[in-house]
């Protein structure tokens, strides 16, 4: 079927508007660190190539000794084909010599720019294409015969031109959106602390004291006759962990390991943004003596008490009904709050704001080796006690702000991937159907172009034909063989 294509566009092969259509070197060398650098597909990225990523080398005596069919030059535009296929970039001027893989072909464009090329490999219809044309079962690759005959659609060399610079002024908008959504992250982080630093002055919760005139000061908990309270509220008092808690005690020091017997042991990776993570548990062969000394309950603190990265050390989370009566191992600490007196999240909480972080944190960067905190300076770690209802109401307040927090983190993670997905390739397919900038008229129809592009092709293929026949000829007169 016809394609409706724009006035002016034609429809022509890969193999009709390129030079060279090659594949890398099928022999990849033994690694060594010497030579000609050998890229494969995980160089290749979309828009540029990456250095970074390791890559082979291919020992080169000089410039002339390499594969000429594989030379990579200025201009030229590199593909990925096999494994990540689909990934495009074009050659930048000045860029360090190398060759490639097989994984990468090598496409030298006539009758279309490079950038435009490159472009149109990454639209939607084509990425589709080179998906449905890949064959292999461990892993997929795209055949050069496959790859020749897929369709481009070639517009005038004056409006390809124009594309490129549309695509380009609106991808550098859609990165300059992307960056502005990147500072969201650091924004919510500090809305996170201002709410916690608020919530523990007690300025969260400063309507809630004033229509509850009655409640109980936190003194009266603790048993202690009213004092000073720093500029605290009259009904909270300041106290230190120890007061408030029943027990802090190290984990097991018993090997564990991934077999699923025994009982399972919460470790540092578990301890992840305030709560548990159970996903990647070990297990332990715990006696039932050793067990009942490290057995958890709902509402125990896992503090990690020793860690080399000084911002891991004294963070906290808390044990729900799913990690009851498992064990934790001996760099975390347990610490068991009292009910009566603190609420577990309430404590939980605190321990995550950026006050308590900085009583933990600045000692240890004074300080070599191993950053720890033991039982004692855990126990010594001040906190503002408010009642026990108002410690309810903070908890509910600080969690409700939180979520909305990561609502709008969770938007901002859309938006970012629509950004990659939905936005990106929108602007691709509407260049490629002819829809993102204006038809000249007065452009030279791609046809045009096309078939003077085909008459060249046949004069310098016809050139060379002859010069063969001559070589031939002359080699028998002279009776030896025949150069290929």
């Amino acid at each position: 079927m016809l394609k409706n294509l724009p006035d002016g566009w034609t429809s022509a092969s890969l193999k009709e508007i390129t030079d060279k259509l090659v594949d890398g070197s099928h022999n990849p060398p033994k690694k060594q660190d010497r030579g000609l650098p050998m890229l494969s597909a995980r160089n290749i990225e979309n828009g540029y190539i990456n250095f970074n990523e390791e890559y082979r080398y291919i020992e080169i005596v000089d410039f002339e000794s390499e594969d000429k069919r594989t030379r990579v030059s200025f201009g030229d535009v590199l593909l990925t084909i096999v494994g990540a296929i689909g990934r495009a970039t074009v050659v930048p001027n000045g860029i360090q010599r190398f060759t490639l893989q097989r994984s990468v072909a090598v496409l030298t464009p006539v009758s279309v720019t490079p950038k435009f090329l490159m472009y149109q490999l990454h639209s939607p219809r084509i990425q589709t294409e080179l998906t449905n044309k890949a064959k292999g079962t461990a892993q997929k690759g795209v055949y050069l015969n496959k790859l020749s005959q897929i369709e481009m659609d070639i517009p005038p060399l004056n409006e390809q031109k124009r594309i490129v610079a549309k695509i380009e002024a609106l991808q550098e908008r859609s990165q300059r959106v992307k960056t502005e959504l990147d500072a969201i992250k650091p924004l919510l982080d500090q809305f996170r602390q201002s709410v916690l630093a608020a919530a523990f002055r007690g300025d969260l919760t400063a309507d809630w004291r004033e229509n509850n005139p009655d409640v109980e000061p936190a003194e009266m908990l603790l048993h202690h006759s009213p004092q000073a309270t720093n500029g605290l509220s009259d009904t909270w008092y300041l106290t230190t962990v120890g007061d408030i808690v029943k027990s802090l005690k190290y984990g097991t020091s018993k090997k564990c390991n991934y077999d699923v017997n025994g009982i399972p042991v919460l470790r540092i990776p578990n301890i992840v943004n305030g709560t548990i993570d159970a996903l990647d548990l070990k297990y332990a062969d715990l006696t039932k003596e050793e067990f009942e000394k490290v057995s958890l309950l709902p509402g125990d603190i896992l503090m990690i008490r020793s860690n080399g990265s000084v911002s891991l050390v004294g963070r906290t989370a808390i044990v729900t009904e799913a990690e009851k009566n498992f064990a934790y191992a001996g760099y975390l600490i347990r610490i068991r709050p009292n009910h009566q007196l603190v609420n577990p999240e309430y404590l939980n909480l605190w321990f995550s704001s950026y006050e308590i972080r900085l009583q933990i944190e600045i000692p240890l960067r004074s300080t070599s080796g191993v950053n720890n905190i033991n039982s004692d300076e855990a126990k010594r770690l001040p906190i503002p006690l408010p009642p026990l209802a108002e410690q309810l109401e903070i908890v509910r307040r600080i969690e409700s702000l939180f979520k909305l927090a990561d609502a709008i983190a969770n938007q901002k993670s859309q938006i970012q991937n629509n950004l990659e997905t939905l936005i990106n390739q929108s602007i691709l397919a509407k260049a490629f159907r002819g829809e993102l900038v204006p038809q000249d008229p007065n452009d030279e129809p791609a046809s045009v172009l096309l078939e003077r592009i085909r008459q060249e092709k046949a004069k310098t293929q016809a050139t060379k034909s002859k010069t063969k026949k001559t070589n031939n000829s002359n080699a028998t007169q002279l009776n030896l063989p025949g150069f290929d």
